[in-house]
């Protein structure tokens, strides 16, 4: 709900509620801001679109307001202004001077209603809290008179010394300090002009005492005020027998992690260094840096980077040049780096810092997830440590996979103890026995990438398909004499696919063609079929059926019945029982009754063992097998490019004879198992297929030697048993299996080489040294290898580019430079060498190493600014003598001292030893200028100069609160005024430059209303008044000043419409401002403009009102045009 449509809810209950003659406020409480030391009595910010006051109801006569407990002396004065349907609670300040915000920053006032109505008088309170808005009246004061400071330590360029701090009592927007120093001090220091820092920027000619003042003043008020108005503080520092160069800090050696030891003459910590990674850093381009070193206001030229002996040791991998360092290996982990920087600066100065690598790894750009993963289903008899699926990651291309761990976790296995997973490979197997059900295995992959971790996981969904276990059993007590029909038979089976394997289907067996008796195939109910002939003297014998509906393979049960519906004596006992049955089938009871008893070996459960010991009568027959595989070895040759699920071969069952009728290629009546489950190969269990599962790489291994043996799956093993079992009562069978064919053969699998590695050398980067115009000969030498076996292994060496300069033998890897190299053209050259395999197929190549060729230079060079033009943009206000930017140059020659000059000007001064670039006047005559200036830089034998750009900008002012004489105030319009007419204006209403408000709008929510306003004040009709509901409008207007406090204020208008004659003319514009004076009398200054509904009709235009002793104007009757008599 929107905050208009609460206030229209909140205006129609107090409405209702005053009805009732109970009255309320429109709020309980308001807020009201007005400002410190002003002229005005009445000027007052309103923070809120709620209006003060009470509105006006049908039994409300008047309402007058009072101030309650007066405890400011008369301060404030309340007033009451009825405005339409509302009545206003004005406030006046009696005394404007009393109020000051650093004295009270809020009055609480209590109000107080008399309100009179028809029937009665009636009071009401409510509170104003009267905040005080901050005005500029108030400078700052440092905290200290004085200032003084010791140094006994040694101080670093650019060291903060002391920090001056100066308060201001106003709030913070009209309190912002700036401090300024007194003098220029000789260059030595800089004051932050922001923070009151005091900084030393240079160490030459430094004095063992300094005294000085500082000044503060109001950011604000120094345009309003004399400079004189600055508080002032006086600053005393004291350096005592200071060894500015260190000299009794004096280290005469170190150690590298490469056992080198360097000398120096004294250790320094005035640089400020800065390390910066490469976050785009990938192996694929190992040749770039993965640290940069930068120090500030120093030349690279003059510094040396080492790795000292505490650096952790596998920075040995690293390689420096230069202020880059490099990856000497393909080796990405954390890296701790003891660093010691030296200079030559006149003196051979070095200076410590530390810094801890952490490869960032993007982890996005792999892409890193799971492949995905169908459903599965597996027979709940498969083996233990079958193979399942495997889990394999997809990522992005890696140039070296060997840097790549993944760790598979079965996140469930306390669950599903069933599975278990190989964390190297992904491989999932079978644990234990399955169980007819719906397995979800969450899989957890754990990445290691360069030395960093990151996990995803995935879902796997194994469907266990239930195989038939169990055959259907007759009930124990189910008679075999029957002597009356019909009879439901019932039996059961253990199976729970009641859809296959537990469904029981019921047929008689010898009882087919002409048979008298029929028995349902559903419920198992026998009965006689309808016929004249049947007779009932005779006994019949009959066999019953009870079969399932298994996969993949049926059991069934026989049942010997014999039948005697003659009218011979019956014994009673055998009678009542048979009766009891017929009266069971006849209630059609649905519940399975289990046996009380159960049988013996045929109710027992078929399940997959690994061997199989079972304990036989002595009526037993062997019954010999001639099936299994052809031979007994394999010899198969692949690539080690293979895919994962490439199938290598089928491995066929062959066979004579069967004593069960199987389809030798879609009936699978062996488990093939490998005795060794770590090979990356599997059989597939259904299609008898042998596939590679993982990948393979002849460089780990050459050649997989496993072996694969058959086993009979149970239930076709418990078919043949019930099959000989029917054939001949009572009898058994031991299944052997003949010598023609084989249960077990041997697979070896050899792996062939492809061209699959990039020749390798033994170091990525090299540093040596070459003199200027030097031809060398024999200048190094590289060596690379390439585990890749024959012509794939056979390295070719070439250069990437500078061939005018250097060769290569292709052979030996050999480079001699043949041609000299000027330092001006080259002071450095990164030579790329590229190693070549000879492979047949395809050739793979790499950059495999960079010599970083230092060419030795003479002095002979310019000095150079860093940038091609300086752009400073600096406020009007800075103090004087502060330091706004720095000029930086280099010398690519060595051990020159550069020094700075400034075309002459009244306004910046430049640090001749340093850059830095200071105030000397202020630049308040400069405001949105640009000051262009002239900068050199000399080594005293080559000058050098670039151009500075200066702009100077204005600080924008603090903005003071918009203050309204009054809160609301009312119009009245016609019906018919024309739209787009302009019925007021704000700004001019209340005095306000329509500049300095930031933006006005009306607060209508979501209610269209008829008006609207521009950012120039002007209130307008949008559309016609003619047959609208409303006859007023409220219009809450906000209007902004976004850097005061507060940034809002509303002003209320009430617009009364008027009900007119629609033929009455009407003035497209109801008001127009215009300043007579800039026209002459020839010249109209204005045009009246109207229009009428009548289209007969004749408008003429007077003046009303016009002066009656001087008619000042004149307007044309007519046309409308306005002018000057």
């Amino acid at each position: 709900m929107s905050s208009l449509h609460i206030s229209i809810i909140f205006t129609l209950l107090t409405i209702i509620i005053a009805d009732n003659k109970t009255f309320y406020f429109t709020k309980s409480h308001y807020e009201l801001w007005c400002q410190e030391n002003i002229l005005s009595n009445s000027l007052f910010l309103y923070p809120n679109r709620i209006p003060i006051g009470i509105y006006r109801t049908s039994n409300i006569k008047s309402v007058t307001y009072y101030l309650v407990d007066d405890n400011n002396n008369g301060l404030f004065q309340i007033k009451t202004k009825r405005l339409a349907d509302f009545y206003f609670l004005i406030i006046n300040i009696t005394r404007p001077f009393d109020i000051n915000r650093e004295y009270q920053d809020v009055y609480t006032l209590r109000i107080e209603a008399n309100i009179i109505t028809i029937q009665e008088n009636l009071t009401e309170q409510t509170e104003v809290r009267l905040y005080v808005a901050d005005s500029n009246d108030n400078d700052g004061v440092f905290d200290m008179d004085i200032y003084e400071q010791n140094y006994t330590q040694t101080i670093e360029i650019d060291q903060s010394l002391i920090q001056f701090h100066a308060s201001d009592a106003d709030e913070i927007q009209h309190a912002q300090i700036f401090y300024e120093l007194a003098s220029s001090l000789n260059e030595t220091f800089s004051l932050h002009p922001y923070t009151g820092e005091l900084y030393i920027i240079t160490k030459e000619n430094l004095k063992s005492t300094y005294e000085f003042d500082i000044y503060a003043y109001d950011r604000y008020r120094k345009r309003l005020v004399d400079n004189n108005m600055k508080t002032r503080t006086h600053v005393k520092l004291n350096f005592y027998q200071l060894n500015f160069l260190n000299n009794n800090i004096s280290y005469e050696n170190f150690q590298t992690i490469f056992n080198q030891t360097i000398k120096y003459e004294n250790l320094i910590s005035i640089y400020d260094i800065e390390i910066y990674e490469r976050k785009s850093f990938h192996l694929l381009n190992i040749h770039q840096p993965i640290l940069t070193i930068n120090i500030k206001n120093f030349n690279e030229k003059f510094f040396e980077i080492f790795l000292l002996k505490n650096s952790s040791l596998n920075t040995k991998n690293l390689f420096i040049y230069k202020n880059n360092i490099y990856l000497n290996k393909y080796l990405i982990e954390e890296y701790n780096l003891q660093l010691f920087i030296c200079f030559y600066n006149n003196h051979y100065q070095c200076q410590y810092t530390k810094y801890r690598y952490i490869p960032f790894i993007d982890f996005n750009f792999y892409q890193f997830h799971f492949k995905p993963i169908k459903k599965i289903y597996l027979d709940e008899n498969l083996p233990v440590d079958s193979f399942i699926t495997h889990i394999q990651i997809n990522y992005n291309q890696l140039s070296y996979e060997q840097l790549l761990i993944i760790n598979y976790k079965l996140l469930n296995d306390d669950i599903y103890y069933q599975f278990y997973i190989n964390s190297t490979t992904g491989i999932l197997r079978l644990a234990e026995r399955l169980e007819y059900r719906i397995y979800l295995l969450d899989i957890q992959a754990n990445i290691h990438l360069f030395n960093r971790r990151y996990s995803i996981e995935t879902t796997i969904e194994i469907h266990v398909r239930e195989i038939n276990k169990y055959r259907p059993i007759f009930r124990n007590n189910t008679p075999i004499d029957l002597f009356q029909l019909p009879y439901q038979f019932e039996a059961y089976d253990y199976d729970q696919n009641k859809q296959t394997n537990g469904r029981i289907t019921y047929r008689l067996l010898n009882c087919l063609n002409n048979c008298s008796f029929y028995i349902d195939p559903n419920n198992g109910i026998l009965n006689i079929k309808k016929n004249e002939n049947f007779n009932r003297s005779i006994i019949y014998y009959l066999q019953i059926i009870a079969f399932d509906w298994g996969q993949p393979i049926s059991f069934q049960s026989i049942l010997d019945i014999r039948i005697d519906l003659s009218l011979r004596k019956i014994h009673k006992r055998s009678l009542q029982r048979t009766r009891a049955y017929s009266r069971r089938w006849r209630k059609k009871s649905t519940s399975i009754l289990l046996p009380t008893t159960k049988t013996t070996s045929t109710t027992t459960m078929i399940t997959e063992k690994s061997t199989y010991n079972i304990t036989l009568p002595s009526n037993i027959d062997t019954v010999y097998l001639n099936i299994g595989f052809y031979q007994n070895l394999t010899t198969y040759y692949i690539s080690e490019d293979m895919e994962i699920n490439t199938i290598i071969d089928r491995l066929k069952i062959e066979y004579d004879s069967f004593p069960l009728n199987i389809n030798n290629e879609y009936d699978n009546i062996f488990f093939y198992t490998i005795n060794d489950t770590n090979v990356p190969f599997i059989i597939d269990q259904n299609e008898k297929y042998l596939k590679l599962i993982n990948k393979i790489d002849r460089e780990k291994q050459t050649k997989y030697i496993f072996e694969i043996e058959l086993k009979l799956k149970s239930i076709y093993s418990i078919k043949l048993q019930e099959q000989y079992y029917c054939q001949k009562k009572n009898s058994f069978i031991n299944i052997q299996y003949t010598n023609k064919y084989y249960q077990k053969m041997l697979i070896i699998i050899y792996i062939n080489d492809i061209n699959d590695n990039i020749p390798i050398c033994n170091n990525f980067h090299i540093n040596i040294q070459l003199n200027e115009n030097e031809i060398k000969k024999n200048l190094y030498q590289i060596q690379a290898y390439d585990s890749d076996l024959g012509e794939n292994g056979t390295i070719s060496y070439s250069l990437l580019d500078y061939n005018q300069y250097f060769s290569i033998n292709p052979s030996t890897g050999q480079i001699d430079c043949i041609k000299s190299i000027d330092y001006e053209e080259y002071s450095s050259i990164d030579l790329y060498i590229i190693a070549s395999d000879q492979g047949s197929q395809i050739q793979l190549q790499s950059i495999c190493t960079t010599i970083h060729i230092t060419i030795n230079d003479i002095n002979d060079n310019t000095p150079q600014f860093l940038l091609d033009n300086y752009i400073f943009n600096i406020f009007s206000d800075m103090p004087r003598y502060s330091i706004f930017g720095q000029i930086n140059a280099i010398d690519f020659d060595k051990n020159n001292q550069l020094i700075y000059s400034i075309n002459t000007n009244p306004y910046i001064t430049i640090n001749m030893y340093t850059g830095h670039l200071r105030i000397k006047n202020t630049l308040h005559r400069l405001i949105d200028q640009i000051l262009n200036i002239t900068v050199e830089v000399s080594d005293s034998l080559h000058q050098n100069q670039t151009l500075v750009s200066i702009y100077i900008k204005t600080f924008p002012d603090a903005q003071q609160p918009i203050l309204l004489s009054e809160p609301a105030y009312g119009l009245t319009i016609n019906e018919s005024l024309s739209i787009d007419s302009i019925i007021t204006n704000i700004y001019r209403r209340f005095q306000i430059h329509s500049s300095s408000i930031d933006f006005i709008e009306v607060i209508h929510d979501e209610i269209k209303l008829p008006f609207s306003i521009d950012q120039q004040g002007y209130l307008r009709l949008t559309q016609s008044l003619i047959g609208l509901s409303l006859s007023s409008y409220w219009l809450p207007i906000r209007l902004t000043r976004y850097r005061a406090h507060p940034p809002h204020t509303f002003i209320h208008i009430h617009i009364s419409i008027r009900q007119e004659n629609f033929y009455l003319p009407q003035c497209i514009d109801t008001y127009q401002s215009v300043k007579a004076y800039d026209y002459s009398i020839e010249y109209p200054f204005a045009r009246i403009e109207a229009k009428t509904l009548n289209k007969n009709s004749f408008i003429e235009y007077t003046i009303i009102d016009n002066d009656k002793n001087d008619k000042i104007f004149f307007i044309d009757k007519q046309k409308g045009f306005a002018q000057l008599s």
